[in-house]
């Protein structure tokens, strides 16, 4: 993915730790307190594309923890054992697009609504998770899938050149370009229009449609802009080697994957200058999108969600959550203790819990159906051979008869 090269040329070798967040290769949670010595209650657990050794604690709190490992390509073996009786207690997995895996995605009848367990706990609330996390991570208005850490999407400008960054459009940074000759580009070469529309498509699945009406809208301005932004690129694909460069300190947007809260500590020294996270243009204050990394779902045939609900409440605590180290906390007091403990400066302190304000869209949560028709839909708008306002309307077509069909 694009990002993870975009990572490698903007940070400094000692940040790489940081960046090595994969579906089967997570660092291991901290574990803050000693495993149980009584064996109690059973718990079976699938690990599905994760390692058993990611999982964590497999005794706790008078609780087994019994684990059986579905590696890559045994996904349908795992599939075929959910729905044919033989159900786990507790999945961890990383959730997949919608329709990709039937047994994997976050919106289908296998799993429990984490709500209810939630708003029936005494301690944990939806107020205790980062702002938006929730609700972007919900299908809808249910829980299937709880991430145990996440990363943040969004790009970078320098307050110089940007101001506060709020509200601005394709038109505006044409505008800033021109008044500050000293940026060559409004972005660097590995930032392509194909790897923009990835994300403008993760964004589109929760702004432009309605699940519930199985209708759409991206007859609006706030997509036009979108589909302006990645035509902003001059380069159609990522082309590896290439010998030529701009550098982000030459281009005027910066993307970031921000993995841990170290980056919000050394941004300011990277771009020598007071960063501004301005997000994909939306007309207001910008956006941003998570993504989710390794998390649990616990299924509905499950024989002991007591225990399940347990071992997903312990690693959501404030102290397991506190020293996340692949990922950001999901937690917010979590959070905001861990960016204290990382000596971030106040400013910065205060311009992350901005962003997380502003990140309102999850890409666990994306139709993989509905990618394919922008994506395809966009083609000939990239190429110059259709017109902005007609490559809208081929997708509003298409997505209208998609979403009929599928949610009707």
């Amino acid at each position: 993915m694009f990002w993870v090269m975009i990572m490698k040329k903007i940070v400094s070798a000692a940040l790489a730790l940081f960046l090595t967040l994969s579906a089967c290769g997570e660092a291991a949670p901290a574990e803050t307190q000693e495993p149980s010595e009584e064996v109690g209650s059973v718990v079976k657990v699938a690990c599905v594309c994760a390692q058993p050794s990611v999982f964590g604690p497999t005794s706790l709190n008078g609780y087994e923890y019994q684990i059986t490992h579905y590696d890559y390509g045994e996904q349908e073996r795992y599939i075929a054992d959910l729905t044919a009786g033989n159900a786990p207690d507790l999945v961890l997995f990383r959730a997949r697009p919608f329709g990709e895996y039937p047994g994997l995605d976050v919106n289908n009848e296998y799993y429990d609504d984490l709500y209810e367990y939630i708003d029936a706990d005494d301690t944990l609330s939806r107020d205790s998770f980062l702002p938006n996390l929730l609700e972007a991570m919900s299908r809808d208005g249910e829980l299937k899938f709880m991430s145990r850490q996440v990363e943040i999407v969004t790009f970078v400008a320098r307050r110089s050149a940007v101001g506060d960054g709020y509200g601005l459009l394709p038109s505006d940074y044409e505008r800033i370009m021109a008044e500050n000759p000293g940026y060559q580009s409004l972005f660097d070469t590995f930032v392509t229009k194909s790897s923009l529309l990835d994300s403008v498509c993760i964004i589109s699945e929760s702004a432009f449609t309605d699940r519930e009406n199985a209708s759409c809208d991206f007859d609006n301005d706030y997509f036009r802009s979108l589909l302006e932004f990645c035509n902003s690129s001059p380069y159609d694909e990522f082309i590896d080697g290439q010998s030529v460069s701009i550098g982000f300190e030459n281009a005027l947007l910066t993307p970031e994957r921000i993995s841990s809260v170290v980056r919000f500590k050394v941004m300011p020294g990277v771009y020598g200058d007071d960063p501004v996270f301005v997000g994909f243009p939306d007309g207001d204050m910008g956006c941003s999108y998570y993504i989710c990394g390794l998390g649990y779902a616990i299924p509905a045939q499950s024989s002991n969600k007591e225990g399940a609900w347990a071992y997903i409440k312990h690693m959501l605590s404030v102290e397991a959550q506190r020293y996340v180290t692949a990922g950001l906390p999901v937690i917010l007091k979590a959070f905001e203790l861990a960016l204290e403990d990382g000596d971030v400066s106040e400013d910065m302190q205060r311009k992350a819990l901005e962003l997380l304000e502003r990140t309102k869209y999850a890409e666990s949560v994306q139709d993989s159906g509905l990618k394919e028709i922008i994506t395809d839909s966009c083609r000939n708008y990239f190429d110059g051979t259709a017109t902005l306002d007609d490559t809208v309307d081929i997708i509003q077509s298409r997505a209208s008869v998609y979403m009929s069909e599928q949610y009707g």
